[in-house]
């Protein structure tokens, strides 16, 4: 999938709004990560260094601190991210549906063309 669903009024949230720069950059990336490895909002402790340029512990403490992360073992929870974002199981039963109505457009499209191609092998008979 290629976006996050992010209220327009995030920025504004009261759990949002006091945080560092830092802590919001690392709480925005993380929703990203999360979204992209469908890890339905588990973000592993061993990846946090690399979700920010600079990341520093006092980040997560912020996060962790105003309710938006909730720690677990091996790492961290996005509060509410299955609220505002689709679960793995919907975003692969999304992606398996639309790989097959692809694959059935595709063989209408190959039928269509193979009946519009004349069949020579008559032509060739003595």
């Amino acid at each position: 999938m290629a976006w996050v669903n992010l209220d327009d009024r995030y920025p504004e949230h009261p759990k949002i709004e006091p945080l560092s720069d830092g802590a919001f950059r690392l709480q925005t990336s993380a929703i990203c990560y999360a979204n992209h490895y469908l890890t339905d909002g588990h973000i592993p402790a061993r990846k946090l260094s690399g979700l920010v340029p600079r990341y520093r512990k006092s980040y997560v403490d912020e996060l962790v601190k105003v309710g938006l992360w909730e720690p677990t073992d091996g790492g961290y929870l996005l509060h509410d991210y299955l609220d505002w974002n689709r679960s793995r199981k919907e975003v692969e039963a999304f992606s398996k549906k639309q790989s097959e109505r692809g694959k059935a457009g595709a063989r209408k499209r190959w039928q269509q063309e193979q009946d519009q191609i004349p069949d020579l092998t008559e032509r060739m008979r003595p």
